[in-house]
């Protein structure tokens, strides 16, 4: 059994009279998936495909209920850049009603979801090029969605 008695630092205000993270027997369940739908003839290893999870939970004493995530991603099939590789994938959880029930007199929370793109192109033998950008709608109905945009160089000597 988990119980908050277990997490001292963990000072929860006195409005919440329902404890959401309280309970036994936590059940999770998950299948992942992924699944070429294009691979190189002649480099069997390189292609690109499907990818994702679905998940369920009994939200003990995890707060969410359920989540999924699912996108596309592997090498960009151009012959031109063989070297190249590219991603764009989405993801969703839910937070249990309970939890949004019981935390609902100090904090609103709902479901929370983001998508994520990406492209990594080759540059010369020894430089890797990423641009990826994200977004993210928090769980926390009172936080603005986040836009985070990114830029990384690698260099091979």
């Amino acid at each position: 059994r988990r119980d908050l008695a277990d997490f001292p630092e963990i000072d929860l205000p006195p409005e919440i009279a329902v404890r959401p993270f309280v309970g036994t027997g936590g059940l999770h369940m998950k299948y992942n998936f992924q699944q070429y739908l294009w691979q190189d003839p002649a480099k069997p290893g390189r292609g690109w495909g499907l990818f994702g999870h679905v998940g369920i939970s009994n939200g003990v004493p995890d707060i969410f209920d359920w989540s999924m995530s699912a996108g596309i991603a592997g090498a960009v099939p151009a012959p031109s850049r063989p070297l190249d590789n590219f991603g764009i994938g989405y993801f969703r959880q839910s937070v249990s009603t309970a939890a949004v029930n019981a935390l609902a007199p100090t904090v609103a929370l709902g479901d929370e979801q983001g998508a994520e793109v990406y492209y990594t192109a080759q540059i010369g033998k020894r430089f890797r090029l990423t641009a990826n950008g994200q977004v993210i709608e928090p769980s926390l109905r009172s936080a603005k969605a986040a836009v985070n945009i990114g830029l990384r160089a690698r260099a091979s000597f």
